[in-house]
């Protein structure tokens, strides 16, 4: 089976490790959930023009510097084009949250030796499952966007695995040269019908 490497591959794979409940897959869980976050930060900055210094995904952090320089918000966008003859095409874009990428960034812990021996029955296990399990969760949220790119003036927008009818509907946009009608919002909480499939 191939090992794809785009954010939602190492988010599935981290749900596996979870799902697998030992103490060891605990560690493989962190690193795809690290692995995800440092690639979903990737796969927005690069698409983003503005954005001329190159991207080192390991650096956690400095990509999200990068990336607030740009899009400052924590908030998810969502954005709903239509135009007079065409049903609303309703996207958004899920930022990685500073909460998220702190919490990325600490998980560098459980990709080295661990410095002592614990019983099965240590609270640390539990409170790491926890731990990562909510990183899950937060990661989860942030790939479910398809804007890759976020609602900037003067920048052209990048839109993943797009259905048939919305490709049909800019491609005739574009041909047609009629107006698309854009409305932006910014939302403090996910849609109501965003449920992970990791309960916590």
């Amino acid at each position: 089976m191939p090992y794809h490497i785009s954010a939602r591959a190492y988010l599935a794979r981290a749900k596996q490790q979870l799902l697998a409940n030992t103490n060891e897959s605990l560690f493989y869980a962190a690193f795809e959930l690290r692995c995800c976050v440092e690639t979903r930060q990737e796969e927005y900055a690069t698409e983003i023009k503005f954005i001329k210094t190159k991207i080192k995904p390991w650096k956690i952090g400095a990509t999200a510097k990068q990336l607030e320089r740009i899009f400052n918000s924590n908030k998810i966008a969502r954005i709903t084009m239509t135009d007079s003859n065409t049903a609303d095409f309703v996207l958004y874009h899920t930022p990685v949250s500073q909460k998220l990428y702190r919490e990325a960034e600490k998980l560098g812990e459980f990709l080295h030796r661990m410095e002592g021996f614990k019983n099965d029955d240590d609270h640390f296990w539990s409170s790491t499952r926890n731990k990562i399990r909510k990183i899950y969760r937060d990661a989860w949220y942030s790939c479910q966007g398809q804007m890759i790119t976020p609602p900037l003036q003067n920048h052209p927008f990048k839109i993943s695995d797009p259905s048939e009818q919305l490709k049909e509907f800019l491609q005739r946009a574009g041909r047609d040269k009629f107006t698309i009608k854009t409305k932006i919002e910014y939302l403090d909480q996910p849609p109501k019908e965003w449920v992970c499939d990791l309960s916590p």
